[in-house]
């Protein structure tokens, strides 16, 4: 797991270049798949794919900050199992009605 801060203040500085690069890429990697889902018909057409990015990316890079302080494995994995409960049942209703308009 990628460390999600630098703890340097200087964005010259090395790391933190290095880090926020990371950053810019996993997030680029996250919104790619939030697009595809939606393509998909995974996630409904309507779905605000900036936000739900932005959803996903914050809560994985606050797994190794949770880690570090020691949360329980189990805790996170409840967690990431719930993350995409708000969307599912969204999901299921466009696919539903794509069913029917077929």
């Amino acid at each position: 797991m990628m460390v999600p801060a630098a703890p340097v203040s200087d964005s010259d500085d090395p790391v933190y270049l290095m880090v926020a690069e990371r950053r810019d890429i996993t997030r680029s990697r996250v919104l790619d798949r939030v697009r595809q889902a939606i393509a998909e018909g995974a996630l409904p057409s309507c779905t605000d794919e900036e936000a739900m990015a932005g959803l996903v990316h914050g809560f994985l890079m606050g797994i190794p900050t949770r880690a570090r302080d020691g949360v329980p494995a189990e805790t996170m994995q409840r967690s990431a199992d719930a993350l995409p409960a708000p969307w599912g049942k969204q999901a299921e209703a466009v696919a539903a009605e794509n069913r029917v308009k077929q």
